[in-house]
């Protein structure tokens, strides 16, 4: 809900384009630190989430008592970023709690889930935007999104889950600790798959404006999310021959194969729609692959910082995607825009065999404070007996 209640209010405050643009601008690039408090979590764990949840909710609600007290635009600009900057990395935490928790099967099922039940978020929390909106105001859609996002980041924090990613007796606090090169290249594949979803925000639309029906765009993007959800949920429970390294590499390329598809249809709406269905389907397999991939590569400790940059890299294709897009559509049409997106998902299968080819060299790096010879993974439970023992015979 915040993404969009932040911009209807920062619009309506404002009565600026520029200003609200500005506004949300400084929310988002500071919001895009979410690797540095990542990394504060990993080190004091559910403690620290709940209190940048508390600082972001203030954060929201000064900036709401600013408009109403007509303060300067400039105010509402700091407070904006202010606001962006302690927005809490409750995603990147689950994902390293459920990391340290879980193994194997019962860990790609609720990754699974993870990916469906984000996706299904981004469908309803709009439709739940406007209505707020359309009853009371843009302020009061604000408000109840930061109070809903305090409410769930704390009782995440106090889960028994969330209790396991608190810094371990002799874990890295005083140092920073690197992250493995093949991490980094993970991190790399995803930001093609973040510009081709930027870019798809945009080419979608402008097709369905080239072909009259501007109101079908929400549609088509519909069902691509309801694609993305069916696609995580099928790969919950499947048992997978390939390691999660090599699945990668072909999801990408099934992506940009499934982009090329859409981009051929984008003068038949009612084709398109069914196109979507392959890159939304795939979509929601990588996600989960590359959850489980993140997590076998990641240092003991550092969870909720390497699942946080994966959002930032995300997040930034997206953005950069979705400017490169609209240049292309407007100069050569909504084609182009959707060519720019398979070329970008394709391309995010070179650093996924780089990857691929690092993973393969070693294990992850055993969890600070064992004895090298002990896998990490033994301190993992099985999700049916949720009880702290090993579950090594799952």
């Amino acid at each position: 809900m915040l993404p969009l209640a932040f911009v209807l209010f920062a619009a309506a405050e404002t009565g600026s384009n520029t200003t609200a643009g500005i506004m949300v601008a400084a929310f988002t690039i500071a919001s895009a630190l979410a690797p540095l408090r990542g990394r504060v979590v990993d080190r004091h764990g559910g403690r620290a989430l709940a209190l940048f949840a508390c600082a972001c909710s203030l954060g929201v609600v000064l900036l709401v008592v600013a408009a109403v007290a007509d303060a300067p635009r400039m105010v509402l600009v700091v407070l904006s970023a202010l606001a962006g900057l302690v927005v809490p990395p409750l995603g990147p935490f689950t994902r390293a709690a459920w990391g340290r928790s879980l193994r194997d099967e019962p860990l790609q099922r609720v990754f699974a889930l993870d990916s469906a039940g984000e996706e299904a978020a981004l469908i309803v929390a709009p439709l739940f935007v406007s209505l707020v909106v359309a009853v009371a105001s843009p302020r009061a859609a604000l408000v109840i999104a930061a109070a809903g996002m305090l409410a769930g980041t704390v009782v995440a924090s106090r889960s028994a889950f969330g209790a396991r990613v608190a810094g371990l007796p002799g874990s890295p606090a005083r140092g920073v600790q690197r992250l493995p090169p093949a991490v980094w290249f993970v991190i790399l594949a995803l930001c093609g798959t973040g510009l081709a979803l930027g870019a798809l925000d945009v080419a979608v639309p402008a097709a369905a404006r080239e072909a009259g029906h501007v109101p079908v765009a929400g549609v088509l993007l519909a069902v691509m999310a309801l694609g993305t959800a069916a696609g995580s949920l099928a790969t919950g429970g499947r048992a997978w021959r390939w390691a999660p390294a090599r699945r990668v590499i072909v999801l990408q390329a099934l992506m940009g194969a499934g982009l090329a598809v859409v981009a051929l249809t984008a003068d038949r709406l009612e084709w398109m729609g069914l196109a979507l269905l392959i890159p939304g389907a795939t979509l929601g397999v990588l996600f989960t692959t590359v959850y489980l991939l993140i997590d076998s590569l990641s240092p003991e400790g550092t969870g909720t910082q390497t699942f946080a940059w994966l959002v930032t890299a995300n997040n930034g294709g997206i953005g950069v995607g979705a400017g490169v897009a609209g240049a292309l559509s407007e100069a050569s049409g909504a084609a182009a825009g959707l060519w720019f997106a398979a070329v970008c998902a394709l391309a995010g299968a070179i650093p996924a065999m780089v990857a691929a080819a690092m993973s393969a060299r070693g294990p992850k790096p055993p969890q600070t404070g064992e004895s090298p010879g002990v896998s990490s993974d033994k301190q993992r439970i099985n999700l049916p007996q949720g009880n702290g023992t090993s579950g090594e015979g799952s």
